[in-house]
């Protein structure tokens, strides 16, 4: 599409304002494409998308999740969906390199073949998403535009792709125990927390220093950011597991 306005753009300006660098480049069938035009061909095609989602979804169905802009709707829900991913606070403010407008994205209608194109581009294409899992190349996806059900999409085109199927053959046949929702929520440190006691370790004792006694070591995991804290117990007592 970048293209197809680039050709546009030469039509309707005088040749002779063309430089002679330009021209040259032309002669030998090279045609540079810009942030800029890339970026005209983009608001092009989300603009048809969000005639899509107009034509094809009740104004209730997206009225609530996005704003119109530009002739645009740019997806205002929730920052991730909540069904896989929760957030504790303001995520801009837990994870540094975000920002308030990092998901603000346009909205594309799932059967349109702007997702589809788009799903599909990224599947095969991107260097660090192709045939990866779901969640992987859907959280790729929503870095372009925000499909709605668009993670169906994701699995249908996953589930027929031969590629897929043959390094799905390759994996473990045994099926690890599932992953927590707390090891899938953005928060800050320690805001869910496995504990672990080790020990008896020995160490000289606060009144006799020739003395040595037991001790143990409790270790505090975050299991969102795996920072680990260790706090010592003077003894194998309940008390001392609540002090430390």
């Amino acid at each position: 599409m970048a293209f197809v306005f680039k050709f546009i753009n030469y039509a309707r300006t005088n040749t002779k304002r063309i430089s002679s660098k330009q021209n040259k480049d032309d002669m030998q069938g090279m045609v540079l494409l810009t942030d800029n035009d890339i970026e005209i061909s983009k608001r092009y095609l989300f603009k048809k998308a969000t005639l899509e989602v107009k034509r094809f979804l009740k104004v209730s169905q997206y009225e609530k999740i996005s704003i119109e802009k530009d002739g645009i709707l740019l997806y205002s829900g929730r920052i991730l969906p909540t069904d896989t991913i929760n957030t504790i606070g303001e995520i801009s403010s837990v994870v540094k390199d975000l920002s308030s407008d990092t998901f603000c994205v346009p909205l594309v209608y799932k059967h349109s073949p702007l997702a589809y194109g788009l799903i599909n581009e990224i599947h095969w294409y991107s260097k660090a998403a192709m045939h990866s899992g779901v969640e992987t190349v859907w959280r790729f996806v929503l870095k372009e535009a925000f499909i709605i059900q668009g993670r169906d999409l994701v699995k249908k085109i996953k589930l027929h792709c031969e590629r897929c199927r043959y390094l799905r053959k390759k994996v473990l046949d045994v099926q690890m125990g599932p992953i927590s929702r707390h090891c899938m929520t953005i928060a800050p440190a320690f805001y869910a927390t496995q504990a672990d006691i080790c020990g008896p370790f020995k160490a000289y004792s606060s009144h006799h220093k020739r003395t040595t006694i037991k001790i143990w070591l409790i270790v505090y995991c975050c299991i969102s950011t795996s920072t680990t804290n260790i706090k010592v117990m003077d003894d194998y007592s309940a008390q001392s597991f609540i002090q430390s």
